[in-house]
């Protein structure tokens, strides 16, 4: 009685360790299906494609997600940083999609189209780095509406400032004209005044 008791007890300690761990676990998000907490040890990428994904999950098993699995990621949690699986071109949603990094959160976000590989080395250490591809940066914003643009100029004027605008006490606080220096300003004033 006394060994089933304590076996009892040591589960419920570790289902509640596990618990409040598990904001400092990674997570993989597939679609139609619940979250998955986990240590990404491996992330592959080529041209923006996420092709192998490499984790183990709460009862330590390796899991290898090969190129097909991997376009069933949703959203994923890498040592911090998020990943949503979006449009390349915020001109044409439905195709070439790819996992791109969340630079910011809340009800509109943004994405910062930079390469984000994860690899563990022999000693088992994780090594988080980030490849900035040729060109200038890229940048795409989801407003909270579900669409998707890329962040320039015309596009703010056309249709990211006129939507932002819509809610009164962002409208009320933040003056300033909206301009790509200030978007993430303005987005992250955004979403804490609008809900």
């Amino acid at each position: 009685m006394k060994q089933l008791l304590i076996i009892f007890i040591m589960a419920q300690f570790a289902s509640l360790t596990f618990a409040q761990s598990r904001n400092n676990l990674d997570y993989i998000l597939f679609f139609d299906q619940d979250t998955t907490y986990c240590i990404i040890t491996k992330i592959a990428r080529s041209g923006g494609n996420v092709y192998k994904v490499e984790y183990y999950d709460v009862n330590q098993e390796l899991h290898k997600l090969k190129k097909k699995e991997t376009k069933q990621i949703e959203s994923m949690r890498v040592a911090g940083r998020t990943l949503d699986y979006i449009p390349l071109k915020a001109s044409k949603p439905n195709k070439y999609q790819r996992h791109i990094e969340r630079k910011i959160d809340g009800r509109i976000k943004i994405y910062d189209h930079i390469r984000l590989i994860a690899e563990t080395d022999k000693e088992g250490y994780r090594q988080l780095y980030s490849v900035v591809g040729a060109g200038a940066e890229i940048y795409t914003i989801k407003l909270d509406n579900g669409k998707y643009y890329k962040i320039k100029s015309s596009n703010i004027k056309k249709y990211i400032a006129p939507h932002m605008k819509k809610c009164r006490e962002f409208n009320n606080s933040f003056k300033d004209e909206i301009t790509r220096r200030n978007i993430e300003e303005a987005v992250i004033e955004y979403n804490k005044l609008c809900y």
